[in-house]
């Protein structure tokens, strides 16, 4: 049993130039026999960056045939090189960065996986929620600090190989400048959205806030005077993300605040609770990757320590 990789970017795909048992030379995708005890996701893991240096987070299984596994996965470290050394790597030729244009690659092997991932791409819709960068204060015309408009720098580089389809903000100002560059850069134009608002909790001081937050993460419905239930919260926030699921464009970024983002968040992670809320940082990141409305992956693509 084998268990192999389709590595996506910039519309490419990461291909071995190999020789096969039976002395051909081909192209295929990296990967390799699943070792016993191993999962046919670990065997995939430990393949990939066995072949290709990288190391992988798996996202869904695209294809899967009798004796054959293939994922999609997404590179999160390592650099392309290959371990000459290694003894299994002994067949391969190169690596290369293959355009999922290119038809002539395709064998009768390999079609069949690059078919079921058009077909897959057809239909992928993938969201960044994006939390504010560092503000001046909390109110509605508060803007960006120095700082906050340099993260907001670094934040347009991370987003700057995407072709964004849509942006969407909360009406405070701080959540429109942090997309601000990247919006100006690509000719968007940001939509102010108050469901993307921040939650408000009660209309009067409370001393004990911070406990009385934790308690609306456990009890969806609890509601203090003037404030709003993390329940009512949420459904606004997945209102938003579902009307950009249901249109006709692919890739979306949202930037809220961070209750209110992590309420969204909770929603598809149950785990994602008081907790979480309280390390995100100014700015913060996640993907959501879905299949029509369903949810592929979430995962945080903000480091603060390696973006700055």
């Amino acid at each position: 049993m084998l268990a192999q990789a389709l590595l996506i970017k910039d519309g490419s795909v990461l291909m071995l130039h190999e020789y096969v048992q039976r002395g051909d030379l081909v192209w295929n995708f990296p990967g390799g026999g699943i070792e016993l005890g191993e999962s046919p996701e670990q065997a995939c893991i430990r393949e990939v960056k066995e072949e290709t240096g990288y190391d992988v987070k798996i996202t869904h299984l695209l294809h899967r045939t009798e004796s054959k596994y293939t994922y999609l996965a997404d590179i999160v470290g390592g650099q392309l090189a290959v371990d000459m050394q290694h003894p299994d790597n002994q067949t391969i030729v190169s690596l290369e960065w293959v355009p999922l244009s290119d038809e002539n690659r395709w064998d009768q092997v390999t079609r069949p996986i690059w078919e079921a991932y058009n077909k897959l791409a057809d239909a992928l819709k993938t969201l960044y929620v994006i939390r504010h960068a560092q503000a001046e204060g909390q109110a509605a015309e508060a803007i960006l600090t120095p700082l906050g408009m340099k993260q907001s720098e670094l934040l347009d580089r991370l987003l700057s190989h995407l072709q964004i389809d849509e942006f969407k903000a909360s009406p405070m100002k701080r959540a429109q400048q942090t997309l601000e560059l990247t919006a100006l850069r690509t000719g968007q134009k940001i939509h102010v959205d108050h469901r993307l608002s921040e939650r408000i909790l009660s209309s009067k001081s409370m001393m004990d806030w911070r406990t009385q937050l934790e308690e609306t993460f456990h009890d969806k419905l609890l509601c203090f005077p003037g404030g709003e239930s993390s329940y009512s919260a949420s459904q606004r926030m997945i209102a938003v993300v579902n009307e950009l699921l249901a249109s006709d464009g692919h890739i979306f970024a949202i930037a809220t605040h961070g209750n209110a983002m992590a309420l969204l968040l909770g929603h598809y992670d149950e785990q994602f609770g008081f907790g979480a809320w309280s390390r995100l940082t100014n700015p913060d990141v996640y993907r959501l990757t879905f299949s029509g409305s369903s949810l592929l992956s979430m995962e945080r693509i903000w480091d603060a320590d390696k973006h700055f």
